[in-house]
């Protein structure tokens, strides 16, 4: 509650309240604009994971984070009905618009476009040929891309080890 000379105005918890132009019910409590980028980032990334986990849940013979397949083209129009139709809740046209960005920029998904010969639709069924200069592109990607650091090298479980005396 706020007391302006002969006014009171009640306050709910959802009410946002602006001192200096700036939103004080702000978490962010840093003024510096790294932190703040970071942090919107995070947000970022926390919700398109969370989508793609929706997607993975509601499509699972299509959606995979170690296996991933290659999608059709158009499949985000295929999702947009499923929200209408209601197939699949809890997230927005924009929020899977970002989760398949995000989905189909990572390493494993263009290594998948790169070497399987067919798309997938959202019930897991081969709906059209992947194009030679589609699976080119996709390598193309792979190669400007840095390999990822690999903590442990993987061995054979009958190679021999050797072991420091």
């Amino acid at each position: 509650m706020l007391d302006f000379d002969d006014k009171t105005l009640e306050l709910s918890e959802d009410d946002i309240i602006e001192v200096d132009g700036k939103d004080t019910t702000s978490t962010e409590t840093s003024d510096d604009p790294e932190a703040r980028k970071a942090e919107k980032q995070k947000r970022h990334w926390d919700k398109v994971n969370k989508t793609i986990g929706v997607l993975v849940e509601t499509y699972p013979r299509t959606f995979d984070w170690k296996f991933p397949l290659p999608l059709k083209k158009g499949i985000f129009e295929d999702l947009s009905q499923a929200i209408l139709d209601e197939k699949l809740t809890g997230v927005s046209k924009t929020d899977v618009r970002k989760a398949l960005r995000g989905y189909t920029s990572t390493r494993r998904y263009l290594e998948a476009l790169s070497t399987h010969t067919h798309r997938f639709g959202l019930e897991g069924t081969m709906v059209e040929e992947i194009t030679p200069e589609e699976a080119e592109q996709a390598k193309e990607v792979l190669d400007q891309r840095p390999q990822p650091k690999r903590k442990f090298q993987k061995k054979h479980p009958f190679q021999k080890r050797e072991f420091k005396k």
